[in-house]
């Protein structure tokens, strides 16, 4: 568990993203029925960040859905986005939103890839306001983003940050995730097997006896690293099958690796 920094309230430290997951291009009984389940063992284990976007196809619907059939709507802390160019796009947008996900209010609304950010900021303090959003936050998933986050973070002081981090994209560590810290801002972590290519480079390394004291799988050894930054709030891998969910889930306990582990993993893969 980690807390949100403006608020102390915690976050198991593992979470489910959609993208790419919770989105078959088909919504009937036969696509639910297995990602349900995925749900299911999340929230049993005691995942709670499921974080989705209107642009993610069916996913934000999905994910409403799922939870209203579980009866978790109220119990998952819902993270989704707006990506719109005009104020009344992103109202619009944030009104959908609450319909799909069958909630008043939203726990987390980010404005994505700082998309008309100055515009959507306004919109979303004023939705907080009025607590239709508990909480507001900006995100992106490339490392080329990462100076205009710092200077929104430093700037606008959102509650959460959305980023790219891994082992195979590290830039994040050097500037953005300390900055998150200092000012105090809530961090989830995007793209943790960089889209499943890390997935793909270690097929071919069987896990080393190095890694084995924390991780029992390459799936946790990604996570356990990114974890292992004290900025980072919660990870939300895309998982669309239980297998994963379970092994993945992992990662949220037993002994993170310590900085001499975590370089040695680095280097692992950069050689």
């Amino acid at each position: 568990m980690r807390p949100i920094p403006s608020t102390g309230e915690q976050l198991a430290v593992i979470g489910l993203g959609t993208w790419n997951a919770l989105n078959p291009q088909q919504v009937n009984e036969k696509t639910l029925a297995p990602l349900a389940e995925v749900v299911k063992v999340f929230f049993e284990a005691g995942g709670r960040v499921v974080d989705t976007a209107p642009s993610y196809g069916t996913a934000e619907e999905v994910s409403g859905t799922l939870a209203q059939q579980l009866g978790l709507t109220e119990k998952l802390f819902f993270a989704t986005k707006v990506l719109e160019q005009t104020q009344k796009a992103g109202l619009d947008s944030f009104d959908r939103s609450l319909a799909q996900l069958h909630r008043e209010k939203i726990d987390l609304m980010q404005c994505h890839n700082f998309t008309d950010w100055p515009e959507q900021l306004k919109s979303m303090r004023a939705w907080k306001e009025q607590g239709k959003f508990r909480y507001i936050g900006v995100t992106h998933f490339q490392d080329h983003a990462h100076g205009e986050l710092e200077r929104i973070l430093r700037r606008d002081k959102p509650d959460f940050l959305q980023t790219n981090y891994s082992i195979a994209e590290p830039a994040a560590a050097k500037r953005l995730l300390p900055a998150a810290k200092d000012m105090g801002v809530a961090v989830l972590i995007n793209r943790p097997f960089e889209a499943g290519n890390l997935f793909r480079t270690a097929r071919a390394k069987p896990l080393p006896d190095f890694v084995k004291p924390y991780a029992d799988s390459w799936a946790q050894a990604f996570l356990k690293f990114i974890i292992a930054n004290e900025a980072v709030t919660c990870v939300i891998g895309a998982m669309g099958k239980v297998d994963h969910m379970r092994d993945n889930l992992q990662a949220g306990f037993g002994r993170l690796p310590d900085p001499g582990e975590q370089k040695r993993l680095l280097g692992f893969f950069s050689s």
